[in-house]
């Protein structure tokens, strides 16, 4: 998520797609992105950033629901420009054990072509290079107010290319445990809508 601090417009950059019925975000002035900024809402309608075609997608996909049927309480979630394999429902064991020889068989695998295999919260996910939140932060900063602050707050690790991103002067809040850049951190959600609501307050 990305705040302008100035004129309190929100930017969220999701994982995945939010409509503006979503109960989080009911109601308020946001601009939306989604799968890392991939994909972005305008005028209530889902467009995609152009991206190059992606011939393993049917191979990793393949391989993911393998992986997912032999652990059990795993599944695969397909996106349009990426593929995900969460585990957070499996023994916690067992599925941190197959999530790392998922990611090494995913890497000898796409070493050679233009993919990623990120480790996320209790997933793998495999995106086209260069998909990542980062992406969004030129363009709110290209229509932020004159002497605006740019406020980024997530609580996973695909958030830090999020913190990275941001220009001189922003401000990166890490929400939870685990290691992160952002130099700022507040310990749940509940402490993030207090900050939110302080800013739109």
């Amino acid at each position: 998520m990305i705040v302008h601090h100035i004129d309190r417009e929100g930017v969220i950059v999701a994982t995945r797609r939010l409509e503006h019925d979503h109960a989080l975000i009911a109601g308020l002035a946001l601009m939306l992105h989604a799968e890392h900024g991939a994909l972005v809402r305008r005028g209530g309608v889902w467009e995609a950033r152009p991206r190059p075609a992606d011939p393993w997608r049917e191979r990793v996909l393949a391989i993911l629901r393998d992986f997912a049927e032999r652990t059990p309480g795993a599944r695969v979630e397909e996106k349009e420009s990426c593929l995900a394999w969460h585990y957070r429902a499996a023994d916690a064991e067992y599925g941190e054990r197959q999530a790392r020889e998922l990611e090494v068989h995913l890497r000898e695998l796409l070493s050679n072509l233009p993919v990623e295999v990120v480790q996320g919260a209790k997933l793998v996910e495999v995106r086209p290079q260069g998909v990542h939140k980062g992406l969004v932060v030129a363009e709110v900063a290209a229509i932020a107010a004159a002497g605006g602050l740019l406020i980024a707050i997530g609580d996973d690790l695909t958030d830090e290319d999020l913190f990275a991103a941001l220009p001189p002067g922003g401000v990166a809040v890490h929400v939870g445990e685990g290691e992160s850049a952002a130099p700022l951190r507040v310990i749940d959600s509940d402490a993030v809508r207090e900050i939110l609501a302080r800013i739109v307050g």
